[in-house]
């Protein structure tokens, strides 16, 4: 028999530590297989493994409260299978022509500036700044005055880091390329546009940001590559909860229940604990530059009292575009 580190990764798939999982239900689940097998006309040692079998199995679809109602084995497969499971979770290769995402609205800047010559890109390989300025203006027009956001110059492309980003993904899904200095729409892009709009590169957009696209890129908290991986848990959170407001805190909280672990993998400061720079990270990362940038949540904030300035409290709800994009089976 194997024996199984405490602090290695649960062989169930949860993605948690096995002290954290299945190592304090071990004795249990022996109690009751033991009960199971002793109540049973068992005259072979393969009628007793498929027995096991059986057992195992029934455990592993049982609805666990720390990944709020879904399986063990749902778990395993949202966080290794995501794309590739559509009798649990299907992705849909088409929303509505009419969808609306920040990503798509900065898709849209791009593609419709590029000519059938390309868009000449600057020496570095970016956005002319002509682009960068006038995507910007455009927006954020219709933020509060006092936004961080007016305050930004715009000089480059990266000045306007949400519009680097799509630029980036955008080229990650094959829908761009690089000649000669231009920047041109692929074969596969134009034939999308022109069966659904910009809205017809979505589903691709989404499976690359998910899988390709390194999600840290956009910040500047630790590696964390599981809260990434977790991705389509966060999209059942929301799906599950989001038809309410709530404070971010909420999902910081299920997120930090189903994945203990992770706070193992920062170290404290006098300024910052690990529990609070884990909870900054997931929001950030998974709320505002994932569900949010996705057009699959909205969120909204509001000032908080005496704070210094841009200090918010944040809110977050589902958008009726995650029921198009994401279905789930069950």
């Amino acid at each position: 028999m194997i024996k199984i580190g405490r602090n290695k990764p649960c062989p169930c798939g949860s993605g948690k530590k096995y002290k954290h999982c299945c190592q304090g239900l071990a004795s249990v689940v022996n109690d009751e297989l033991s009960g199971l097998l002793a109540g049973q006309d068992v005259n072979s040692l393969e009628e007793a493994q498929a027995l096991t079998d059986a057992f195992v199995q029934q455990k592993n679809q049982q609805a666990d409260d720390d990944f709020q109602g879904l399986s063990p084995e749902q778990m395993h497969r949202a966080l290794y299978f995501a794309f590739d499971s559509p009798d649990v979770f299907q992705f849909s290769d088409l929303v509505p022509r009419d969808a609306a995402a920040p990503v798509l609205t900065l898709a849209g800047y791009i593609v419709n500036a590029i000519e059938e010559k390309g868009l000449k890109l600057t020496a570095k390989g970016n956005l002319p700044q002509k682009l960068c300025k006038e995507a910007a203006s455009e927006y954020w027009q219709d933020l509060p005055l006092d936004d961080i956001h007016h305050r930004i110059k715009v000089n480059k492309e990266e000045d306007f880091f949400d519009l680097h980003v799509t630029r980036l993904l955008l080229q990650l899904s094959g829908f761009l390329r690089k000649s000669k200095g231009r920047l041109f729409i692929t074969k596969k892009c134009r034939q999308l546009i022109e069966d659904n709009g910009v809205p017809g590169l979505y589903p691709v957009l989404l499976q690359y940001y998910c899988q390709q696209f390194n999600w840290s890129y956009r910040d500047g908290y630790d590696e964390l590559a599981f809260i990434q991986q977790s991705s389509l848990f966060s999209i059942y959170l929301l799906q599950r909860y989001g038809d309410e407001w709530k404070p971010f805190g909420f999902y910081e909280d299920c997120f930090i229940q189903a994945f203990p672990m992770l706070l193992d993998e920062v170290e404290s400061s006098p300024y910052c604990s690990s529990d609070e720079r884990v909870r900054r990270c997931y929001s950030l990362r998974t709320l505002e530059n994932y569900l949010q940038y996705f057009g699959l949540a909205e969120v909204e904030k509001e000032k908080m009292a005496g704070e210094k300035p841009f200090s918010y409290n944040r809110r977050i709800r589902v958008q009726p575009l995650l029921d198009k994009a994401v279905q789930f089976m069950f």
